[in-house]
């Protein structure tokens, strides 16, 4: 019953996003690209772009950082942005990666999907996936380390960078070493308590949950399939060690958690933690302190996933 009521609530949003999602979508893009590219880049890092042919030949961007001292094989982080599916990636996000490429000696590679409303699910977990298997069939190229390649992602960036984890276990692919789950997005339902309790909280609320599914699945044959969202998966073990974070004032918080619990009654290593007093996306303010001490706990994490790695 509450499947059949989440579908009727994103037919709903469809209708509306369907004459406001494009413009909306070009306004804030066309913001967020502006000022993206403000940001300089770190003068420790160097920076190249390669662009990949899709099937339906158009092309997506990978974004590699490193530093030019790091020694090569090095670990490699793939990131996704999240953004809620359809924006792209924002100026606290670029400053995250190379934060991560900085502090953690990896290669940081930033893949830059295709979004809604043009291209719906499943285009950007398909681009994902694309990005992925390049980078898996050719580390040799980009000198990194096959065995030491994590992936992760912020809020819809995390469901996908979760998705793919499942999707190479589907398909016995190689698989991460490793996978970082900040604030993600994990479930279609639109009924979780923390959904319900803080419909109303700064920065993401359920009204724009809402109108993110509704961009994201325009397909309704679509929701019910497997790779729509991390908690449509049939079973989660055998995935690779985990960390999430869950924010106290973020409507995301209950899926995060169930997602986390369900991982680690499937014997997955997790490990989670709770951002206490912060909403979603909380890390927009890098300066804060409470950003700080997290972002060291995801480099610290970073490192001992690679370091755990047998050489």
């Amino acid at each position: 019953m509450k499947q059949d009521h989440t579908q009727t609530q994103i037919k709903y949003f469809k209708f509306f996003s369907a004459f406001l999602g494009p413009i909306v979508s070009i306004i804030v893009n066309f913001l967020l690209v502006t000022l993206r590219k403000r940001i300089p880049l770190d003068e420790s890092l160097q920076e190249r772009k390669i662009l990949l042919d899709t099937p339906d030949s158009n092309h997506i961007t990978l974004s590699i950082l490193r530093k030019g001292s790091i020694k090569k094989p090095s670990p490699c982080i793939v990131y996704f942005q999240g953004s809620a599916f359809f924006m792209k990636e924002a100026p606290h996000q670029r400053r995250l990666v190379m934060e991560y490429a900085k502090r953690t000696n990896a290669t940081v590679i930033d893949v830059e999907y295709r979004l809604p409303p043009k291209y719906p699910y499943p285009t950007p977990l398909e681009d994902c996936d694309l990005a992925v298997n390049w980078i898996f069939e050719h580390t040799d190229y980009l000198q990194i380390d096959p065995n030491q390649i994590a992936v992760a992602g912020d809020s819809a960036g995390g469901a996908l960078a979760a998705i793919i984890a499942l999707l190479r276990r589907d398909r016995m692919d190689k698989q991460f070493c490793f996978q970082m789950l900040i604030y993600p997005v994990t479930e279609l339902t639109l009924h979780t308590s923390s959904l319900f309790n803080l419909r109303e909280a700064p920065l993401w609320n359920s009204v724009l949950n809402k109108l993110m599914w509704a961009l994201y699945l325009q397909d309704e044959n679509n929701v019910k399939q497997e790779y729509a969202a991390p908690m449509n998966a049939k079973y989660f073990n055998s995935l690779p060690p985990t960390y999430i974070e869950v924010c106290e004032y973020d409507p995301l918080r209950a899926e995060g958690k169930r997602y986390a619990q369900k991982l680690r009654e499937a014997g997955v290593k997790i490990e989670e933690y709770f951002v206490e007093g912060a909403p979603h996306a909380y890390d927009l303010r890098m300066s804060s302190k409470r950003a700080q001490k997290f972002i060291s706990k995801r480099v610290e994490a970073f490192k001992e996933a690679f370091d755990s790695v047998e050489k």
